[in-house]
């Protein structure tokens, strides 16, 4: 009791070099996007004082009708998902969402599904069967539906031809459903990306993407667009001359025919 005491403390609290005047009222956080100018061509810092707190916030989800946030909190022991809604005409304070809340386990890196009716995330809680284990012993691909209600309901495993012995996360969905993510070999530790098809209510067996994708460097964390024409990627070991030696966003382009451009980088 007391560590789950301790993690809604943890990302409830203000952060200390806030001002009594900078101290966000969120009866007054309003409006598309809390109340945050429409996104431009230019990154910047999403909803400071809200979202971006000084805290390590990241992978944001949106609902399809934007009245609902996923995002992402790391505080050093609790790794979780937090949970903003819009509800007459004001958002709610982040709370943690209530398939995260069990501190034993680490969640992080939801996505919405195009319907806005079911949430996939990383989740290190045991697959059936198996033991739990501290830290990032499992990487498993998790899920939660929205109830009749509009609250979110337990996490389950989606499907199991999605989740091997190896690590996989970073889920990302297309309007039909096809999800994509990243799986880690576990004794290389390299990244690769596969996408399932979805067949009813299941998935086809994962397919890797193409060696235009894949076989340039360790890539993970994709995002695929929704009607699947494009993805972007993070890649580590390429020839980048604009910023070698790190990771840099790629983007590839895919045609009616399902073939793979060569990556973009995005530059400096």
């Amino acid at each position: 009791m007391k560590r789950i005491i301790l993690s809604w403390y943890v990302v409830t609290i203000m952060l200390p070099g806030l001002s009594a005047q900078e101290k966000t009222v969120f009866a007054d956080v309003r409006g598309p996007y809390l109340g945050q100018k429409t996104p431009g061509v230019i990154p910047e810092l999403f909803a400071p004082g809200i979202i971006a707190t000084g805290y390590y916030e990241r992978d944001i989800t949106i609902s399809p009708d934007g009245a609902e946030i996923f995002y992402g909190m790391l505080t050093g022991q609790h790794v979780t998902i937090l949970y903003t809604r819009l509800a007459d005409g004001a958002w709610t304070e982040p709370e943690v969402a209530l398939f995260a809340r069990n501190s034993q386990y680490f969640f992080l890196e939801p996505c919405f599904s195009f319907d806005g009716k079911t949430v996939y995330f990383l989740s290190t809680k045991p697959p059936y069967g198996k033991e739990p284990k501290p830290g990032w012993a499992y990487q498993n691909i998790w899920a939660s539906d929205k109830n009749s209600d509009g609250t979110w309901g337990e996490a389950y495993n989606p499907d199991t031809v999605l989740n091997m012995p190896n690590s996989q996360f970073y889920p990302s969905l297309t309007r039909t459903g096809t999800l994509y993510f990243t799986r880690s070999d576990e004794k290389t530790g390299r990244s690769e990306i596969l996408r399932a098809r979805k067949n009813g209510d299941i998935y086809d067996t994962p397919e890797l993407l193409p060696p235009v994708i894949n076989g340039n460097g360790n890539i993970y964390n994709a995002f695929i667009s929704p009607d699947e024409s494009f993805l972007i990627g993070c890649v580590e070991n390429k020839n980048n001359q604009i910023n070698p030696g790190f990771s840099n966003y790629y983007i590839f382009f895919r045609d009616s025919l399902d073939n793979w451009s060569e990556g973009v980088s995005f530059g400096p």
